[in-house]
């Protein structure tokens, strides 16, 4: 007994004098431990601090004799009760024990020292059997436990069973936790030479990661089938499979169908050790030296390296402005030691073939695939990874940064990363090349970047065009000196559309904590310079200064807009000079821009002087600009004067979401100002002329503003560029309370175009600053929309289209961010075009290609990037993804650069024809296949963003033609369903002809032998072709109709109806009065030219099978150009038991023929057992471009054929 424990033991002892036969009875009860008594009266023993179990209170019973006995224990302690009671026999040598365990309230948070394995485990165990060793040992463990918690998660009844045997341990387990119903089984087989033999399946259903990890970022719903097997002697020496299917899950708020994944590995007795992962999200290969823990553990620490080098130096820098010096973080750099002793050495190959599952478990945005090889060394040198990356596609977003990669490639390579010497040893190589990158809403293209990092040295390269604007290069070397990280620019550039700057002595670039300074960057173009200093500090008060000096005005379109190097600009001179600041921070900047040029002239016009102010804080804009043409008088009125303030929004980060407020002062005057001036800033119109007159006041607050005065457009002239038609506007704007209204607004064509082409366009708007908040236009009149002139590249539709409003006029009101468009139409004239589905690409525009050949040195020759397309990228299709149909990154990324307020409207329109509307269908261009529809009728359009849809039904006119051989008159209807582009199609062709008799006449029916004419009498022919399905996929039917001298139809005996009528529509005679030349021309080149895509080539390559019995069916490809060059003409046909088959361009040339013939092998040895088997002769041409390109190979094969 001490002050705190006491130990209390009775009973009886037996045959003392004899060990082995010694027989206790022994009862320790009542008893108290307490583990701070035990480590403070013997200290020596070196006892661990168990004062985390508290007071322990036992109940301990020995009865039987040293080989055999039993024994019982029961505690209780702050880990809980606990309860044995067993029986042991050590006689034999091999033990015995039959015992049971129970617990109550059992946490294991006192046992581990650890709170967050809080639990309370009511467990009944057993365990009976005889052995220890796994190779004698035979034994059955079972343990039940409910109305527990585990991990402060619910356990209900849950059972575990060992079953132990034959050196073969069998495990079964069904376990309730949580939300997670968990059920294993298999077996581990203990093999030679100390290896284990395993081979576990399971199914685990409804885990919920979140209630582990204590994160609701990781809620999901997972539930997946499993099984392993294979063998192991260590965690690192291995050799198995693991085979998962996961089944339709959830994570986070986002649902997956599921799929297959396998992993295979061995590092047991594979030289190399590999390890292969496969799933339909990912690909991982690994080959090498390595264990599987290695192969992720050496990637883990260089990155975790890295990444710690970055932040060390990062928490080093010091203040650019020479505020409060950075303090030497406390400990150094941090160290991440190595898992293990052994090197490890392996190439790894990964493939993510679809990025947004991975974005959804790290909680990243992310789409898109990428590839990475490499490989990676780790021992006592530290740890070296280098390779290459490549990125189809990206797009990646999270709280603070987002970007969007397409055609990437990186290559990198990185060495010396040790943690003892790793600022010294590091050495980092990176290229990386994108044909686009966008980071948060600028748009860069073919950027280049060529880094190096040894120590605290580095050299760089880096090209991109910005924004299809200005294409940046930038070459220098940096150090870390003085607590700043100090890059000198050696060489900078800058080129705005071939208008070239670059730098006329190094530049001096700072990093330090709080941002980038500028020291000293000057870029000239003779005597052009662009000059700019000063902090950028992304995360606190910037203050940057640019200048402009001696810019030529006329190189002013190609920096500050998008043009194309072949677009012609129209000639502009002077000279500008300026300056611009910023300071404030990115979410409450300050700009002050101050612009003046001289001697400005546009085309042959002369605009004298333009001075230009402004400055923008605390949402406030603040304008004075200046157009004074008469250059030499400073007291005249100027031609263009705006002036005053108006509230604007210009955050560069973290838009407000509270709504402008504040007074608008803004007064815009202009004495005939000539709108030449605003041409090259408007990038939808061109060639803009025409005049401006204007006293207009813009007063009052943004919610109540109030205008006063007018403007007028006299003879406004442009191009709009996305219909190619130039227009001409006169009207004026007026206050009308609240809102601006259109009086006498007319938008007309020009006279070369339609001389009666006249919209009246009246309506209010209002505007929220300089911004339009809403509108509500009426349009009524005419006016040519579409001309065949105009016509752009791949345009699904084309021709000319002149339209009209219905009574009602057409209503257009919403505001920029979405508008509706409603009211009829009337279709006045319209002559359209839909080419070929299969050959819209090649047709040719109006346009003509301009190319440009430029003879000077790589290096001084301008980077020419088309700017992109509308459209982005497609998103990358998803193999195992969520319920979003669409990558909300990648549209977002193409909304911000190609929509406009155009591709915001909303269009619910009745589409009537008034006039003469006709619609041609290209079927093929080699041979003028097509069908000529006169429409008459009444249609809906509705188009919602990218959904269009064209519904009604419009008739054929009498005009209407079917054209292939021979002209057939048309009759019959459209009918649109949804695309316009794709209407249904229900039309009949009529051919009328003469046949005259011949003494080969078979389809004359008897009946009316009496009623026909003598031999060498005409009979009147009438083929019809009934074309049904889609414009895509067109169906064809044909018919036949003959009459008597006097008008009496013709009884035909059941025939080859469709035959005779094409033979009749070709050739103009029947099937059996054609003669050689006849038959002949059905296979010569121009009915083969035909076929390609032609809707009829079905019932002429009948035709022809019937005609030359030997033809089962012959096919034209036509790949554009000249069709004897291009065409590819494939023949197949049976002649007795053989197939034969013949193709190639051989219109060009016969030696191009591809032959192959095959028999079966059954008409050789004359038994049908051996119809299966096919001896094939054949001969193959490559290269058929020229001769000398030209490789022919000739060979035989032996094949059997499966049929099922």
């Amino acid at each position: 007994r001490t002050e705190a424990s006491s130990i209390r033991i009775e009973g009886s002892l037996a045959n003392l004098h004899h060990p082995s036969d010694l027989e206790m009875d022994l009862a320790s009860l009542k008893n108290s431990i307490d583990p701070d008594d035990i480590r403070l009266l013997m200290p020596s023993l070196g006892i661990p601090d168990l004062s985390r179990l508290g007071v322990v209170n036992y109940d301990l019973s020995f009865k039987g004799k040293p080989g055999i006995f039993h024994a019982s224990l029961s505690s209780v302690s702050n880990i809980g009760g606990v309860d044995v009671d067993a029986d042991l026999d050590l006689r034999g040598g091999t033990l015995s024990y039959d015992g049971r365990i129970q617990t109550s309230r059992f946490d294991l948070a006192h046992v581990a020292g650890d709170s967050t394995w809080r639990s309370s485990l009511n467990i009944a165990a057993s365990v009976q059997g005889r052995g220890t060793r796994l190779t004698e040992m035979t034994s059955i463990i079972r343990a039940e436990i409910d109305s527990s918690s585990f991990y402060r998660l619910p356990l209900s009844r849950s059972v575990l069973v060992v079953d132990v045997a034959d050196r073969t341990l069998r495990p079964r387990v069904s376990l309730r936790l949580g939300s997670s119903r968990i059920d294993i089984g298999g077996s581990l087989q203990l093999l030679q030479r100390d290896i284990v033999g395993y081979d576990i399946t399971g199914r685990i259903n409804t885990l919920n990661l979140a209630e582990f990890t204590r994160s609701q970022r990781f809620t999901s719903d997972l539930s997946f089938d499993l099984q392993t097997r294979g063998q192991f002697k260590s965690l690192d020496a291995i050799s198995g499979t693991l085979d998962m299917n996961l089944f339709r899950s959830t994570f986070d708020t986002v649902q997956f169908a599921g799929g297959p994944a396998a992993i295979r590995v061995n590092t047991l007795d594979a030289n190399p050790q590999t390890l292969d992962m496969t799933s339909g999200i990912l690909d991982l290969s690994a080959t090498g030296r390595l264990t599987p823990l290695s192969v992720f553990s050496s990637v883990l620490r260089g990155a975790s390296l890295t990444g710690e080098a970055f932040r060390y130096r990062i928490s080093l820098l010091d203040s650019l402005r020479g505020i409060a010096g950075a303090e030497t973080p406390r400990g150094g750099i941090r160290t991440f030691p190595r898992s293990n002793a052994d090197s490890t050495a392996y190439t790894l190959n990964l493939s993510v073939k679809d990025c947004y599952p991975v974005g959804v478990v790290l909680g990243r945005e992310m789409d898109g695939q990428l590839t990475m090889n490499g490989n990676v060394k780790e021992g006592d040198a530290g740890i070296r990874m280098a390779g290459a990356v490549s990125v189809p596609e990206l797009h990646y977003s999270d709280s603070t940064v987002s970007f969007s990669v397409w055609d990437g490639e990186i290559a990198y390579s990185i060495d010396g990363l040790a943690s003892d010497r790793l600022l010294q040893s590091m050495e980092i190589s990176v290229d990386v090349k994108t044909k686009r990158f966008d980071i948060e809403n600028l748009p860069t293209s073919n950027l280049s970047l060529e880094a190096t990092l040894h120590g605290d040295s580095a050299s760089y390269h880096v090209s991109a065009l910005l924004d299809s604007l200005v294409t940046v290069r930038l070459e220098g070397a940096g150090s870390l000196a003085r607590k700043v990280f100090a890059f000198e620019l050696h060489r900078v550039t800058a080129d705005f559309n071939s208008q070239f700057f670059e730098n006329t002595r190094p530049v001096q670039v700072l990093v330090g904590r709080d941002g980038l300074q500028i020291r000293n960057l000057l870029l000239s173009r003779g005597a052009e310079q662009l000059a700019a200093h000063g902090i950028i500090d992304p995360t606190g008060n910037s203050e940057m200064t640019v200048d402009v000096q001696a810019l030529e005005v006329g190189d002013l379109p190609k920096v500050l807009r998008r043009t194309s190097p072949l677009e012609s600009l129209p000639s502009m001179s002077g000279v500008v000079s300026g300056t611009g600041t910023f300071r404030g921070s990115f979410e409450s900047p300050q700009f002050s821009v101050n612009l003046n040029a001289a001697g400005v002239r546009y085309e042959d016009e002369d605009f004298g002087r333009v001075a230009f102010q402004s400055s923008y804080a605390n949402r406030l804009l603040s304008i004075f600009a200046k157009l004074q043409s008469q250059s030499d008088s400073t007291s005249s009125n100027p031609e263009l004067l705006i002036n005053g303030t108006v509230p604007y929004d210009l955050t560069l980060r973290g838009r407000a979401s509270r709504p402008l407020e504040g007074e608008m002062n803004l007064d815009v005057r202009s004495n005939n100002c000539r709108l030449e001036i605003l041409d090259p800033f408007v990038s939808e119109l061109s060639n803009l002329r025409g005049t401006m007159v204007s006293n207009m006041k813009m007063r009052g607050t943004i919610r109540s503003p109030s205008y006063e005065g007018s403007l007028t457009l006299q003879n406004a002239q442009f191009l709009f560029e996305p219909l190619g038609i130039q227009y001409i506007v006169d009207g004026n704007l007026v206050p009308h309370g609240q809102q601006i209204a259109l009086e006498n607004m007319i938008i007309r064509n020009v006279p070369a175009d339609r001389p009666d082409g006249r919209v009246m366009l009246s309506g209010t708007f209002s505007l929220e600053g300089l911004k339009i908040k809403d509108f509500d236009l009426l349009a009524n009149g005419q006016l040519l929309v579409m001309k065949e002139t105009g016509r752009r590249m791949t345009q699904g539709l084309f021709g000319d289209l002149f339209a009209g409003t219905g009574q009602g006029g057409v209503q257009w009101r919403g505001s920029p961010s979405r508008s509706y468009a409603t009211g009829a139409v009337f279709v006045k004239h319209a002559n359209l075009t839909l080419p070929p589905t299969s050959e819209a690409d090649d047709l040719p525009d109006s346009r003509i290609d301009v190319r440009v050949i430029d003879d000077r040195n790589e290096d001084e020759r301008p980077e020419i990037i088309t700017p992109p397309q509308s459209g982005a990228p497609k998103p990358p299709q998803r193999s195992a993804r969520s319920t979003r149909t669409t990558a909300e990154l990648a549209a977002t990324a193409a909304a911000t650069q190609s929509r406009s307020f155009l591709d915001n409207i909303v269009y619910n329109l009745t589409v009537e024809s008034q006039g003469v509307m006709q619609l041609r269908f290209v079927f093929n261009n080699f041979t003028n296949e097509q069908l000529l529809a006169e429409l008459q009728g009444r249609t809906v359009f509705v188009r919602d963003g990218d959904q269009v849809r064209l519904t009604g039904e419009l008739q054929l006119g009498n005009r209407s033609y079917y054209n292939y051989f021979k002209k057939l008159d048309a009759t019959g209807k459209l009918k649109f369903t949804g695309n316009p582009l794709n209407p249904e199609l229900d039309v009949v062709a009529s051919y009328e002809g003469v046949a005259h008799r011949s003494a080969r006449d078979t389809l004359s029916s008897t009946i009316y032998a009496s009623t026909q004419a003598a031999m060498g009498a005409s009979n009147k022919v009438i083929v019809r072709v009934y074309i049904t399905g889609t414009r895509d996929q067109p169906k064809v039917k044909m018919g036949l109709e003959r009459y008597d001298q006097l008008g009496n139809l013709i009884r035909e005996e059941r025939g080859d109806i469709e035959g005779d009528a094409m033979s009749f529509l070709v050739t103009g005679t029947f099937r059996d009065e054609l003669t050689q030349q006849d038959r002949l021309s059905l296979a010569g080149s121009s009915v083969l030219g035909g076929m390609a895509s032609s809707i009829l080539s079905g019932p002429l390559t009948d035709l022809l099978r019937k005609e030359f019995g030997i033809i089962r069916s012959v096919d034209v490809l036509y790949y554009g150009g000249s069709f004897q060059e291009s065409a590819d003409v494939r023949l197949t046909g049976e002649l007795g038991e053989a197939v034969f088959r013949l193709g190639g361009r051989v219109l060009s040339d016969l030696n191009n023929t591809n032959v192959s013939i095959q028999l079966p092998m059954s008409a050789i040895v004359g038994s049908e057992k051996w119809r299966n088997l096919l001896l094939e002769a054949q001969r193959t041409v490559q290269g058929v471009e020229t001769v000398d390109q030209r490789r022919e190979s000739k060979g035989g094969r032996l094949l059997y054929r499966i049929i099922f």
